[in-house]
């Protein structure tokens, strides 16, 4: 989430910061990445099984509630686009956005699955920050008025 916000907001993040922004963006995106691979690792190992890591399509319900199956591949191309964002060209950013689906499918696997997310306050917290990302996307991609000079 805190990557996704990050992006909307190049101009006041560098100067809170005082660093470029990939460098900002970098840290929220790899704390993030970390927190995302410890999580299906350690069910892996305690479950004794890498079946936490293969998709099931049985039914959309199915779907949405092990989507983390599938979250993990859409944010590695993800970030793989990113990285090789010279040799792709301009439209690294078309594949940078599989982000943005990542985040909605996870919080659909947060809230119908997800331990501490069965509260009715953490459900709307996770609600709240889905369409948050959805209203950034939107906005991000309006058009913005051009600004006169002099």
């Amino acid at each position: 989430f805190a990557a996704i916000v990050s992006s909307a907001f190049l101009r006041p993040l560098v100067r809170f910061f005082g660093r470029p922004f990939v460098q900002v963006h970098h840290v929220a995106s790899i704390a993030g990445l970390v927190a995302m691979m410890v999580h299906p690792l350690a069910l892996a190992w305690n479950n004794g099984t890498l079946s936490v890591f293969i998709p099931r399509f049985d039914s959309l319900r199915v779907f949405l509630t092990l989507a983390g199956r599938v979250v993990w591949p859409l944010v590695t191309i993800a970030a793989l686009a990113a990285w090789l964002r010279k040799p792709i060209g301009k439209n690294w950013r078309v594949v940078h956005y599989l982000n943005y689906i990542a985040f909605w499918l996870v919080t659909a696997h947060a809230i119908l699955i997800g331990s501490s997310f069965q509260s009715t306050l953490m459900r709307i917290v996770a609600i709240v920050l889905a369409l948050v990302t959805v209203t950034l996307l939107i906005w991000k991609r309006l058009p913005k008025p051009k600004r006169r000079t002099g």
